[in-house]
């Protein structure tokens, strides 16, 4: 669970270590605060050139 903003104008920057290969990535927006969640996401990030380890081909 990655922490986020408190207020509505506070931007948050989080840098995934080690970092995430995935051609899909699903974010879920959580709160403690019934009916108070909401999530603007701008994911970042570079194409992979390295050798593909595992999966489908």
């Amino acid at each position: 669970m990655l922490s986020g903003n408190t207020d509505t104008f506070t931007i948050v920057e989080q840098n995934l270590d080690p970092p995430v290969i995935a051609g899909q990535i699903r974010l879920l927006p959580y709160s403690d605060h019934v009916r108070t969640v909401c999530m603007r996401v701008e994911l970042m990030g570079c194409p992979w050139k390295g050798k593909k380890e595992n999966g489908p081909a």
